[in-house]
């Protein structure tokens, strides 16, 4: 009871300080500050629905993906449903872009008054909150309103704080949704005690990814020039994995001057630290075999025509997106940092994906590459793997529909 007291006090109290403040010194937080003063004002103005309003909230541009089957999945069984999105973060908010008649906001700070103004003007007929979002005040709005609630894709960790004495609160306010679904059996078996509507979907990523793909349209002139040697893409990377590559081009030139080498950087404004092309300059001639990305919306079709792939991440800053590479048929390297992407471990046991530590790294990357047909086999592997869990989840999703 003291933590619930302590956390009301701190979110009601300090919270609109703290968020002023940020937005002093931040330019996102400004950003996210300057939509939720807008948001209840954009719900005010939306259209009346048809059909039923479907709330989903997603903490930012991953959750958002996750969330795009169960939309295609409901608009094709509801009746005219009207989906609003909102996202705490401005890079979800930005990144998402929209499916044909949803909408999206900033969701409000976690202050009871705010909380009930900004639900008062969703109105929502059923919420659905992505992952891990669990604020207290707004999941306690949504059951005193008897809004059906739906924590989708949820993940749960044993070490996680809704497991912890102090936590009860948090653990009650999601226990209390009329329906789970998760990902692994694992995770199924740590709240199943706490609710029994708990369902085991399987991977909604791989569902995504696989869908993407099939949109992928790559400029003839850099699919060409890729496919000119086997191609390396180094995908959403930090310096610790461009410093593996660059160990690589200088211990073992020969070996590295039969690749091509593209690399594309988390953040795409920031500079290399050594030569190489930009791809704002144009296609690189035939003789290099180095590229570096300056430009979004590139990497998901770069990954058709990688022989294998680096992902980034893996040293700190959190895995990034190892699906898509393997659902392109791309065998994928990592950083060891990987506890809150269990799938990496999986991965690796199927053989298909490799994390590594800083020194390992070339010597692991090397020995990949000399070995092209193992390559080409260990990308079968795992494009087929991903193929597998996309189609199982696409009939889990309809069975979760059928009983919900």
């Amino acid at each position: 009871m003291i933590v619930r007291w302590s956390y009301q006090w701190i979110s009601g109290l300090l919270g609109p300080i703290i968020s002023w403040v940020l937005a002093l010194i931040s330019s996102k937080a400004k950003e996210r500050r300057n939509g939720i003063l807008q948001a209840i004002t954009e719900l005010e103005r939306l259209p009346r629905p048809l059909g039923k309003r479907i709330w989903i909230h997603c903490a930012s541009w991953g959750e958002f993906e996750m969330a795009l089957p169960l939309v295609e999945a409901l608009k094709k069984q509801e009746k005219s449903p009207q989906f609003v999105f909102s996202f705490f973060s401005p890079s979800g908010y930005n990144n998402a872009q929209l499916p044909d008649g949803t909408y999206k906001v900033y969701l409000c700070d976690d202050q009871v008054r705010a909380v009930r103004r900004f639900q008062n003007a969703m109105k929502a007929d059923l919420a659905v909150w992505v992952k891990y979002e669990f604020w207290l005040n707004h999941l306690e709005e949504i059951h005193r309103r008897n809004t059906p609630l739906w924590i989708w894709n949820a993940s749960f960790r044993s070490e996680q704080f809704l497991f912890k004495p102090w936590a009860k609160s948090w653990l009650n306010a999601v226990s209390q949704s009329t329906a789970i679904s998760v990902q692994y059996e694992e995770q199924a078996k740590l709240i199943r005690p706490f609710n029994p509507k708990v369902f085991v979907l399987g991977d909604a990523r791989a569902f995504q990814t696989r869908e993407r793909l099939k949109e992928v349209q790559l400029d003839p002139r850099l699919l060409a020039w890729a496919q000119s040697r086997p191609c390396m893409v180094i995908g959403s990377s930090w310096p610790a994995e461009e410093q593996w590559i660059q160990k690589i081009w200088a211990e073992f030139p020969e070996l590295s001057q039969q690749w091509n080498w593209i690399i594309v950087p988390h953040e795409i404004s920031r500079q290399p630290t050594f030569s190489c092309p930009f791809l704002s300059q144009g296609i690189p001639a035939s003789a290099e075999n180095k590229l570096w990305v300056d430009q979004t919306g590139q990497l998901r079709g770069l990954y058709t025509v990688a022989k294998m792939a680096i992902v980034g991440g893996g040293y700190g800053s959190g895995l990034h997106n190892v699906y898509e590479p393997l659902a392109a048929g791309a065998p994928v390297m990592c950083g060891p940092e990987t506890d809150k992407f269990p799938e990496a471990a999986l991965f690796e046991k199927q053989g298909f994906l490799l994390r590594v530590d800083a020194r390992q790294g070339c010597i692991a990357l090397c020995e990949w590459m000399v070995k092209p047909d193992e390559l080409t086999q260990k990308g079968q592997q795992a494009k087929a793997h991903i193929h597998e869990k996309a189609q199982s989840y696409s009939e889990e999703l309809a069975r979760f529909l059928d009983s919900n």
